[in-house]
């Protein structure tokens, strides 16, 4: 069973540190406040569905971040993700997960169609009428990006990853407002479940 949940990022300032020493003194490095408080919020969120999915205490596990600068646990895969207002983690007990959530927006469509689509991919894409193709591409993109991340790889080849023959599926939902991609790779993907609106 791989468990996927979804929260908006909080606008707070984080007060208390997160267990994970060598997670915090990387918090604890970002100058960009935004982007310190998604690493923090995102985390939180981790240990929320460790918690709830697996029944066990963040802070009595090891984690570790490998040279691919992916965080790992032994006997757990999870996978994190953040987006402007949106956060998103999945976990699983021993089968790889990926996740990955991004807003639909785009600023140039031609230019990410050709930085990312393989041959049959641009194929669907150009069949399509102009006002789907900002969704479609988003998507496309985010199931590439969980894909690539229950690989645990270091270097993401975007074209080199055809979406449409892997395990991996994608939505589109609403968060605080705005519309965003979800996508999650993992083998069980009839076995997924979704938590939504956590708070933080």
């Amino acid at each position: 069973m791989t468990e996927v949940y979804l929260a908006v990022l909080p606008k707070c300032e984080p007060r208390a540190q997160i267990s994970c020493a060598e997670r915090q003194k990387e918090i604890d490095g970002i100058s960009n406040e935004k982007t310190r408080r998604e690493k923090y919020y995102v985390w939180r969120l981790l240990e929320y569905a460790i918690k709830n999915s697996l029944g066990a205490d963040a802070s009595r596990l090891y984690f570790t971040k490998g040279k691919n600068r992916r965080w790992s646990c032994e006997g757990i895969d999870f996978s994190l993700s953040h987006s402007h207002s949106a956060l998103a983690v999945a976990v699983s007990e021993g089968q790889a997960v990926g996740v990955d959530v991004e807003l639909i927006r785009i600023r140039d469509i031609c230019r990410m169609a050709d930085y990312m689509l393989t041959q049959a991919e641009r194929k669907g894409y150009e069949a399509l009428d102009e006002a789907c193709r900002e969704e479609w591409l988003i998507c496309r993109w985010c199931e590439k990006e969980a894909i690539f991340k229950s690989w645990n790889e270091s270097v993401f080849p975007p074209k080199k990853i055809e979406t449409s023959e892997l395990f991996c599926s994608s939505v589109t939902i609403d968060i605080d407002g705005e519309k965003y991609a979800l996508a999650v790779a993992a083998k069980n993907r009839d076995e997924i479940r979704f938590f939504k609106d956590i708070k933080l």
